[in-house]
């Protein structure tokens, strides 16, 4: 288990948490919430304090051109 501190994390479905840790356990995320709560219940899990930085997922760019799906027939002849 290894803990992460952040200024700032910004979870995809809650309010974003002032003072948070991650808790990341073989490459999974195991807990996320105010760094007092989540050191309680990983006590003695090392913590690694990266300071005044936002945490955030990943931005994915989704989006499609459904305009164009009829050309993909042209690239088939």
């Amino acid at each position: 288990m290894q803990l992460y501190k952040a200024a700032y994390i910004y979870p995809v479905s809650s309010p974003p948490i002032t003072d948070g840790i991650i808790a990341v356990e073989n490459d999974h995320i195991a807990a996320i919430g105010p760094a007092i709560e989540v050191m309680q219940q990983y006590s003695g899990a090392p913590v690694i304090d990266l300071g005044e930085v936002m945490l955030l997922p990943q931005a994915v760019n989704a989006h499609t051109h459904l305009e164009l799906t009829l050309l993909a027939e042209l690239g088939k002849q």
